[in-house]
């Protein structure tokens, strides 16, 4: 896992919480293989100097393509950003189970796209597409 998106609501505004995996902290233990193993910038050859400017640099980057992306998104919706996120996507292709908080199953499938709205579309073993617009996607 090299980062992590989290989302809220608060006073009828949204709130997204975004966090990076640049450096690994030198007292860290190691992880046992699972799903969430984590996963360092600077152990990707992408980050390199003191470990404050490594922050930064990313903090800037994400900054800088946040100025350029947020304006289109509020002005277009997810649209302009279905290709590249379905170029990108690690669970295309995938048999996924959705699964909400307490484990129930919201939806099975092979993924096969994002939607113009941005809901995963699987493809269930009948053939049939349900769009999932919320939960955990677990790879079978």
């Amino acid at each position: 896992k090299l980062c992590g998106i989290s989302t809220e609501m608060h006073a009828r505004a949204l709130c997204v919480g975004v966090g990076v995996n640049v450096a690994r902290p030198a007292d860290a233990a190691s992880v046992p293989a699972g799903k969430n193993v984590p996963v360092y910038l600077d152990e990707l050859g992408f980050c390199e100097g003191p470990v404050e400017d490594r922050i930064n640099a990313v903090a800037d980057a994400l900054c800088d393509q946040l100025a350029i992306a947020y304006p289109l998104w509020c002005e277009q919706g997810f649209g302009p950003f279905q290709a590249e996120f379905d170029g990108c996507s690690a669970l295309s292709g995938r048999f996924v189970r959705m699964e909400d908080l307490s484990g129930n199953v919201l939806a099975a499938g092979t993924v096969t796209r994002v939607a113009p709205d941005g809901r995963l579309v699987l493809r269930t073993p009948e053939g049939v597409e349900v769009f999932a617009s919320s939960g955990e996607a677990h790879i079978r």
